[in-house]
């Protein structure tokens, strides 16, 4: 199943050059911005520009154990595998 959602990834040296594209400025002849374009509206953010709130909420709702384990629990993936390949079973993910 791993294969299937990583065939289409980029790689890992990919990613160390992405640049998305990002708003053009005008400046005037002393340097102020006066005015911008661009097709697509993005401000590019860093991790500390989102409050703490939003991580921690969005840990409780994805996996309230992340900072515990090393990337996966491996019993949270057989349990989850259970219910799926049960008759009638819930589809879960592994991080619950």
């Amino acid at each position: 199943m791993t294969l299937v959602y990583s065939a289409d990834l980029p790689q890992i040296n990919a990613l160390d050059h992405y640049r998305p594209i990002s708003n053009t400025v005008l400046y005037d002849d002393e340097g102020r911005p006066f005015g911008s374009f661009a097709l697509q509206r993005r401000t590019i953010a860093q991790y500390e520009d989102y409050p703490k709130v939003l991580y921690d909420a969005v840990l409780s709702i994805e996996d309230k154990n992340f900072e515990k384990h090393s990337g996966f629990e491996v019993w949270r993936m057989l349990v989850a595998a259970c219910h799926n390949f049960r008759p009638g079973g819930n589809v879960q993910g592994a991080s619950l």
